[in-house]
């Protein structure tokens, strides 16, 4: 345990250290304003090039709805192409400074060296998702005069942190496996190009990770499907198989 807590902080200071936490927040600070805004006047704006009266009813009044919607649908984009490249190296990284073979000789189990990484990339990706949730929330407010309830809006977050626990844990498998940060960062973007592709067939949507994108703009409105509990265990499930693949496959390989 003492290794464990060890090396979660030196993960922290590391994470601090190359500015991922502040990318990552960036990036997602800057949807939580993008988002409800782009909800609010976009029909205004497509409206501004298109003669009065024509195709109206393609562009009904914006709700505060539609301020989630934008805010999920872009972090689902953007904001998960931007863990892909910021995680693309998290394991070979290490292999590369040398660090991982230094601390295995020093008594740091394969177990404690991916569990440690996976551990801070979750809790630091949780801080950064709920506080972007909470700015997304209050501006939404201010735009539309009005907002989802804010116990709804916070398990919208929650909701989409396990999409982003799964894109974590694939960074982790995909630089485990490959060979080159590139590659990695290639086997990550077909992932969640193949994850966007499936999402369009409703039915297998229901059950697949990036359903949750979808799954956390209804919880934040106050409706709960009756997939949600099917696409939150699959993701996790998912999750689980691919970590603990991962450890057994650096146990394999010759850091």
């Amino acid at each position: 345990m003492n290794t464990y807590i060890t090396f979660i902080r030196k993960e922290i200071m590391e994470t601090l250290r190359n500015k991922r936490l502040f990318v990552l927040a960036c990036v997602f600070a800057s949807f939580a304003l993008l988002g409800p805004l782009m909800g609010r006047y976009m029909v205004e704006f497509i409206n501004m090039f298109i003669p009065a009266g024509e195709m109206d009813f393609l562009f009904p009044e914006p709700t505060w709805a539609d301020g989630y919607a934008n805010f999920y649908m872009n972090i689902g984009q953007i904001g998960v192409i931007a863990i892909i490249l910021l995680y693309m190296g998290v394991i070979l990284d290490e292999k590369r400074r040398g660090t991982a073979p230094m601390m295995l000789m020093k008594g740091l189990t394969h177990t404690t060296f991916v569990m440690s990484k996976f551990t801070v990339m979750a809790l630091t990706s949780l801080v950064v998702m709920m506080v972007s949730t909470l700015v997304a929330h209050f501006y939404t407010y201010i735009l539309f005069d009005g907002a989802g309830r804010f116990g709804d809006a916070m398990l919208g977050g929650l909701v989409f942190w396990v999409l982003l626990l799964f894109f974590l844990v694939s960074s982790i498998f995909f630089s485990t496996i490959a060979k080159k940060p590139s590659t990695s960062a290639v086997f990550g973007l077909l992932s969640w190009f193949a994850l966007v592709i499936f999402d369009v067939v409703q039915r297998v949507r229901d059950f697949l990770p990036f359903g949750l994108v979808g799954r956390a703009v209804e919880v934040s409105t106050g409706y709960f499907s009756r997939h949600l509990l099917a696409n939150i265990l699959i993701t996790l499930g998912v999750s689980a198989v691919l970590l603990v693949a991962s450890i057994h496959i650096l146990k394999k390989k010759e850091l």
